[in-house]
């Protein structure tokens, strides 16, 4: 194991009351200027090598501090290697540690896919695979969402991220055709009972619900997440308590028909119960 890996295995939760420095007084983050300059060290992620303040790391992240400030041989040389991260998601991380926010790159103008490529090589023209493959913004800012929540998570990051975990709430809400199955695999990697965590099980109640109580005719719906279920360790546990909370506060609207709050929204969920 690197000495990496065991910062991230023997990482504790620190009650830190530090603010970020966004949030202070101007007098007292004139006080806080040394952190933006001093002795830098090196995060290297993917090959490409960032040259940070030690001071502006540290006082953010525990996880920094350990590794650059403890018995480790990133002390020593002043470097450390991130393996756990894309080096978009570390972009992302060193704009919150300046300006204690995100801001997500557009998502209109994407890279091509895999998939986009394998089209090409098919003999699809550019405007065909954009009709077989349309980009889905939402979707992807949510992959880069849960990406930045995920290594904040294994660094201890300083700050509040209820802002981020509501705007993939939100994105959801908007389109719930946005959620992919990918979302509940990235999901799944953050420890239970973590916001993000919690919000992407919550989003597939409703599909679940569709699949358990159908109306009279109807021969059930697919359910999309069905590979999940089976193949990762925790979800249908998490899935299972968010539905038991949700049919806790079912009503009857007439006869065999009942409905209960869908626990993203708040919005009503009609379904059927003999």
């Amino acid at each position: 194991m690197s000495a990496a890996e065991e910062l991230v295995a023997n990482r504790q939760k620190i009650d830190v009351k530090k603010p970020l420095f966004k949030d202070l007084p101007a007098s007292q983050f004139i006080d806080k200027i040394d952190h933006f300059r001093g002795p830098e060290v090196i995060v290297e992620v993917e090959g490409t090598e960032f040259r940070l303040p030690k001071a502006l790391l540290c006082y953010n992240s525990p996880f920094f501090d350990r590794a650059f400030n403890g018995a480790f041989k990133e002390a020593v040389e002043q470097k450390l290697s991130m393996t756990s991260c894309s080096v978009e998601t570390f972009q992302l991380l060193v704009q919150w540690l300046y300006v204690g926010g995100i801001v997500l790159d557009d998502f209109s103008h994407h890279k091509r896919t895999n998939s986009e490529l394998m089209l090409e090589t098919l003999g699809f023209d550019s405007k065909s695979v954009q009709k077989l493959l349309p980009v889905d913004k939402s979707a992807r800012e949510i992959i880069s969402l849960l990406a930045f929540l995920k290594l904040a998570d294994e660094i201890d990051l300083l700050g509040s991220f209820n802002n981020l975990v509501n705007s993939i709430k939100w994105k959801i809400i908007d389109d719930r055709a946005c959620l992919r199955r990918e979302h509940i695999r990235m999901a799944m990697e953050f420890p239970a009972g973590h916001a993000a965590r919690t919000l992407i099980v919550q989003a597939c109640v409703k599909a679940y619900i569709s699949r358990m109580f159908t109306a009279p005719g109807d021969t059930g719906h697919t359910l999309w997440y069905r590979a999940e279920l089976d193949e990762l360790d925790g979800f249908a546990a998490d899935l299972l308590r968010e539905f038991t909370k949700a049919l806790d506060t079912k009503r009857r609207e007439s006869g065999y028909i009942y409905y209960l709050p869908d626990p993203l929204s708040g919005e009503k969920i009609n379904f059927y119960a003999y």
